[in-house]
């Protein structure tokens, strides 16, 4: 686990702060955990089996316990992919983005990161930069 630990976080980021670095820990210790199916609960996830239990008998919880637990995609969302391909992917993009906006003529307009990136959805921009881009 801690080899893991250490592969996931601190040989794979760098950090500015000790606490940057525990915020870190603690939202893929939380999505490690959680996502991790154990024998003990018959092959379920945690939060797999609160939910089959939620169903089951549902007096026994005093309110639904779904609120509880983030969405599948919230650590990825926050800190990005664990898979090692789609950092590949990121990177590779990184270069061919600088490489084409380096040689491209004056007029043309500039190429994004996510034009290189086949299996990332661009992330929509706020109202602000809405506003800005329509100026």
């Amino acid at each position: 686990m801690n080899l893991t630990l250490k592969d996931a976080t601190a040989r794979s980021f760098h950090y500015a702060t000790l606490e940057k670095l525990a915020s870190h820990l603690k939202d893929y210790l939380w999505a490690y955990n959680s996502a991790r199916p154990l024998r003990s609960l018959k092959g379920k996830t945690p939060i797999g089996f609160i939910l089959e239990r939620w169903q089951d008998e549902p007096d026994r919880f005093h309110q639904t316990p779904n609120h509880y637990f983030p969405g599948p995609n919230t650590y990825r969302q926050k800190r990005g992919s664990l898979s090692t391909g789609m950092r590949i992917e990121r990177g590779s993009a990184l270069l061919a983005a600088l490489y084409v906006n380096a040689h491209k003529k004056k007029d043309a307009e500039p190429v994004k990161l996510y034009d290189f990136m086949p299996h990332e959805d661009e992330p929509a921009i706020s109202l602000d930069q809405a506003i800005e881009s329509w100026r």
